[in-house]
């Protein structure tokens, strides 16, 4: 089996990467039953970080050469990916002119009302918001918003500073690759065009591909030497959705392991002074409470979507594992509620400690850089599994980090005997 992978690792990746997007977007809406497509969609999201370790577990690993790449072929991806670049343009263009996110989106009315408080010198964190039509707290971290102020500034629409993110981080993999790996924008178009497709809802409702986008970059920084950069990206992931946080203990696992305890301290001060400088000084200091408070708010909000109707929308997905929690718990809804969040916790500190014993005792077997894009992949896939209400929009984050992961693991190859 291991011969098998190492021989066909690319190819079990791609097609790992296409399960993935067909148990998010397809087989939950032909008739697959949702207990069944939740655990697939789990399964191939697993297997894809199973084969990137095994992979290059036990082989000899280095840097590639850049390789020339054939003009033809260059020539020809580029067009394909510029035609599909100009698809999702054309297409988010409808998107953002048929949705209007005053009526149907409370995230994009936060970020818009978050940013202007912020031009307007207003505290952004005292007081409550209305988004929508009713009045929550800002849950929101500092780079889930500040981003568009320049949208709020120049006055247009906020959904077009999320899309340039996204492609900003596409075009970084892209430059950065191109010479090892030269899918990669036809991966990420090919993708986007899909969900415009499929699901159009979650571009315009939601700026979940800005935080793709942040992800997509930081695996590039986590696969260089440059710990600072390294540092900011991590600064920028925590202060959008905190999701990597039950993860940076086992990353300073590895470095110290891996003897590169420079890499790790200089990454880790850097993303402390940006938490600081971000977040801690100007926004939470004016108020100790607000993270908690939106902490709370997440619990509460998410009760309120389990209460919806016989049949909550969101857990019907074939996304989550809070299918299960819902329906097969004979108590009351919020202690079923609590049972999952528990759960949640105890499966991410088991994926964490259980990487960080396997690679203590077989990190000589395996090339760090590896082992960090795999475990990544794996935690990330845990984590959002057990999240308390898995919108499709929160998971497609997944799917944009294994094109990341794919891309920069062509940097290495498996040195022969």
């Amino acid at each position: 089996m291991m011969n098998f992978i190492q021989h066909y690792g690319k190819q079990l990746l791609v097609f790992f990467m296409l399960l993935e997007t067909l148990f998010l977007f397809y087989f939950n809406q032909v008739g697959l039953p949702h207990m069944i497509n939740a655990m697939l969609y789990f399964g191939s999201s697993m297997a894809f970080g199973i084969v990137l370790i095994a992979m290059f577990y036990d082989k000899k690993t280095a840097l590639k050469h850049a390789a020339d790449t054939k003009m033809v072929k260059t020539l020809f991806i580029g067009a394909v990916s510029l035609g599909l670049l100009s698809l999702c343009l054309y297409k988010t263009n409808l998107v953002i002119n048929a949705m209007n996110p005053a009526e149907s989106s409370d995230v994009i009315t936060t970020v818009e009302i978050a940013s202007q408080r912020l031009l307007d010198k207003v505290p952004v964190y005292k007081t409550h918001i209305y988004a929508t039509d009713h009045e929550l707290p800002l849950t929101y971290l500092p780079m889930h918003w500040l981003p568009y102020t320049i949208s709020s500034y120049f006055h247009f629409d906020a959904r077009w500073i999320t899309f340039s993110i996204w492609l900003l981080a596409v075009a970084v993999l892209t430059i950065r690759n191109y010479r090892y790996e030269q899918l990669t924008p036809l991966l990420c178009m090919g993708l986007l065009s899909y969900i415009l497709y499929r699901n159009a809802h979650m571009i315009g409702d939601t700026i979940e591909l800005m935080v793709a986008g942040y992800y997509m970059l930081l695996i590039t920084c986590l696969n260089r030497k440059d710990a600072l950069l390294q540092g900011i990206m991590i600064g920028i992931c925590l202060l959008s959705r905190f999701s990597l946080l039950l993860w940076l203990p086992l990353y300073a696992i590895i470095l110290l392991a891996s003897r590169n305890r420079k890499e790790l301290s200089v990454s880790g001060i850097t993303a402390s002074i940006f938490v600081v400088l971000v977040y801690v000084i100007p926004f939470l200091s004016t108020n100790w409470g607000s993270f908690m408070e939106g902490y709370h708010y997440y619990s509460n909000a998410a009760l309120g979507e389990w209460q919806k109707g016989e049949v909550p929308f969101h857990l019907h997905r074939g996304t989550g594992f809070a299918y299960y929690y819902y329906y097969f718990l004979d108590i009351p809804l919020a202690d079923r509620l609590k049972w999952l969040q528990r759960s949640h916790l105890a499966a991410t500190f088991v994926i964490v400690s259980g990487l960080a014993y396997w690679y203590l005792k077989y990190k000589d077997h395996i090339h760090y850089k590896i082992f960090v894009l795999g475990s990544f992949k794996l935690y990330l896939t845990v984590f959002l599994v057990f999240i308390q209400v898995p919108y499709e929009y929160l998971m497609v984050v997944g799917n944009f980090v294994s094109i990341a992961i794919f891309t920069e693991q062509a940097r290495y190859r498996v040195l022969h005997d």
